[in-house]
């Protein structure tokens, strides 16, 4: 919960983001506070490019994974290399997030028997289980 409203220009589905990069979306807003759903929550998924070869993915919330501060990165492309350290941004498809915010980095690949089903693991840029501080992008 952040501590500015509707008073204060606070829409539903604004984003949210911290000196380091996105943290997630307004997700419900009174007057005075606002509730913040990060993109840690398994119900949020970000389009994103990775960075290195400037393809798409979808970063999303993972329940088995949020407990290590992780992401599951999936709908990566089949003929895609993809490596550990790779930087993933927003892609700005959707029109949930703007384009460029830093979302997070890959730590692991996981490449299964069918190329389809490859997925890899991702720790957002915002640690955020720790900040105190976030802005809220106004549209």
């Amino acid at each position: 919960m952040i501590d500015i409203g509707l008073k204060d220009g606070i829409k539903l589905n604004q984003s949210v983001i911290h000196k380091e990069g996105l943290v997630g979306y307004i997700s419900n807003v009174s007057d005075n506070t606002s509730n913040v759903t990060t993109i840690l929550d398994p119900r949020t998924s970000v389009s994103v490019t990775i960075s290195t070869i400037n393809e798409p993915a979808v970063l999303k919330g993972n329940l088995e994974l949020k407990s290590n501060n992780n992401l599951k990165l999936e709908y990566i492309p089949i003929d895609a290399e993809i490596s550990i350290g790779d930087m993933l941004y927003s892609s700005g498809l959707g029109s949930m997030f703007p384009s460029s915010l830093p979302v997070g980095k890959v730590t692991k690949v996981v490449n299964n028997k069918n190329d389809s089903d490859r997925y890899a693991i991702a720790e957002p840029c915002v640690n955020i289980r720790s900040i105190s501080e976030v802005s809220v992008i106004l549209e």
